[in-house]
């Protein structure tokens, strides 16, 4: 509410295209996504990239970020093609002005692969992910952050584009990075586990299994920190463990693990983030 009479003033009293009213639709956008209202959202933040472009210019950076966050929330609500063009629009515009190494241009990259692989658009999504992933390893080192949040979107696209063997070694090489880096966060330990779901499809369960083990337990202990779209995590864990003791012949341990699956409690329902 107070952003709304915020905007509402400053669009009276300075006009549309003055700095401070567009900064207010961007601050308005922004609280309408993270409060989930992704249709209002979707009109708030279309009205920006509009007004910004005309005030700005339609590179300006600026304008970019606008329509990288009215592709985010279009997404959200439900026009996921629509928003893949506009983020594909902003990758390309940011690789031209400000150069394919830029960070901005690999965020940018980064969110049009994700999104390619929400729309299940796997062979579509190798391409901006490789190029993020290389530029971002190239320019900023195996631990940039940069690096290792390009490597986990490329690493998912090469599994579901049935390139497991590819993806091993990334997976690999981003858990140890995220453990030094970042020993105490959810998503160290996600990206942990999800590295021992590819040890599985590797046709290891042996080694699998501790690291597995270990990820259910910090994800478990970090519960009330996951974010709707993670909650599930723990409980595919475990069901991964389940699958890894029968392939050991470990059928008690199995079932346990099993039985941990039907316990857990119902997850909140929640589209993957892009």
């Amino acid at each position: 509410p107070v952003l709304r009479e915020l905007h509402a003033a400053l669009l009276q009293q300075v006009g549309s295209d003055h700095p401070e009213r567009l900064r207010a639709l961007s601050h308005l956008g922004n609280a309408l996504y993270v409060q989930g209202k992704y249709a209002e959202a979707d009109t708030v933040l279309t009205e920006l990239v509009a007004d910004t472009g005309r005030a700005r210019g339609s590179e300006h950076g600026a304008t970019l970020l606008a329509m990288k966050r009215l592709a985010l929330a279009r997404g959200r609500n439900g026009q996921l093609p629509a928003a893949i063009e506009i983020m594909r629009g902003a990758a390309e515009i940011s690789g031209r002005t400000n150069g394919p190494g830029h960070i901005t241009t690999l965020n940018y990259l980064k969110n049009l692969a994700g999104m390619l692989v929400i729309a299940r658009r796997y062979e579509e999504a190798l391409a901006p992910a490789g190029t993020a992933y290389a530029t971002a390893l190239r320019e900023f080192g195996p631990d940039g952050p940069s690096t290792v949040a390009d490597a986990v979107v490329f690493a998912d696209a090469l599994d579901h584009a049935g390139r497991g063997a590819e993806a091993l070694p990334i997976w690999r090489e981003t858990a140890e990075s995220l453990v030094r880096l970042r020993p105490d966060e959810w998503n160290t330990h996600y990206v942990r586990g999800q590295f021992g779901r590819a040890l599985v499809r590797a046709g290891q369960p042996a080694a699998a299994e501790p690291v597995l083990r270990e990820s259910y337990a910090a994800l478990l202990a970090r519960q009330a920190k996951l974010p709707p779209a993670r909650r599930r995590a723990p409980d595919e864990l475990a069901a991964q463990l389940a699958h890894v003791y029968t392939a050991l012949g470990r059928a008690d341990e199995a079932a346990e693990w099993q039985a941990k699956v039907s316990a857990a409690p119902s997850p909140i329902s929640a589209a993957p983030p892009p």
